[in-house]
């Protein structure tokens, strides 16, 4: 009989409550930690790693077979972005130097790749063009330094709840401004399966997964859907936008 493996998420939030609802299906038992106030479940311990508290006593002693690691910025500026992901992960990362883990299994962004004008692959190397990217991409070499072996890090698209809305690729009477052509785009569902798959998977190496739906383009989709508009009469994209390779992707086994 296959072991139930136990993962530990930092930063329990909608993702988490998302990954835990697929425990059976994975043969995993998640607990979480929040920064602030939890309901008081079983399954939740409130304890906040910027604080420089020690770490419960019920989390020290348990052997945890994954820790999941997913942040946020503070604010949305420079600032915020560097003390939420990079000395918050500092933090973290020393208050959790004893922790007994198997797998480390920190949350980034493909927002580390920019706005690269080539297909992206599994080679293609991160250079962001933004503030954003950057602290998250300093992030990732925290997270290296700290776990190295046991490392894996999850490059999410941007995530979205449960149902894309495209409604704003209809037809304009006045031309819109698109921030892209190529839209890249991850539902939370696909990313907490993508979070179970890994926590369940038996493989400890250190690697990087690039976690998105297929490239999504704009123009192709309005031409599709109203062949007898001009996308370039609604529409002007500020910039091409990147372009995943379809077997550069990660899927959940």
């Amino acid at each position: 009989m296959q072991k139930i493996k136990k993962i530990l998420i930092f930063g329990y939030g909608d993702l988490g409550t998302r990954v835990k609802a697929l425990e059976a299906n994975y043969l995993i038992q998640v607990h979480g930690i929040s920064r602030s106030q939890t309901k008081g479940e079983d399954f939740l311990t409130q304890w906040d790693w910027t604080s420089n508290q020690e770490l419960p006593e019920n989390i020290i002693n348990t052997e945890w077979d994954s820790m999941v690691i997913v942040l946020k910025p503070t604010s949305y500026d420079a600032t915020g972005y560097h003390e939420g992901y990079c000395e918050g992960l500092l933090k973290l990362a020393e208050a959790t130097k004893n922790l007994q883990c198997k797998k480390v299994i920190f949350i980034s962004s493909t927002r580390v790749y920019g706005n690269q004008g080539n297909p992206i692959n599994k080679d293609t190397k991160a250079i962001p063009n933004d503030f954003r990217g950057a602290k998250l991409l300093e992030a990732e070499s925290i997270a290296a330094e700290y776990f190295s072996s046991k490392l894996t890090i999850l490059r999410f698209s941007g995530l979205y709840k449960d149902n894309l809305d495209l409604s704003y690729l209809s037809p304009q009477k006045t031309q819109q401004i698109l921030p892209s052509e190529n839209i890249n785009r991850l539902s939370r569902n696909d990313a907490a399966m993508i979070i179970a798959s890994v926590c369940s998977s038996t493989s400890i190496q250190k690697e990087i997964l690039i976690c998105s739906e297929p490239t999504f383009n704009c123009k192709d989709y309005f031409e599709s859907e109203f062949p007898e508009y001009q996308f370039n009469d609604s529409f002007v994209c500020k910039e091409q936008g990147k372009i995943f390779l379809q077997e550069a992707l990660f899927s959940p086994r």
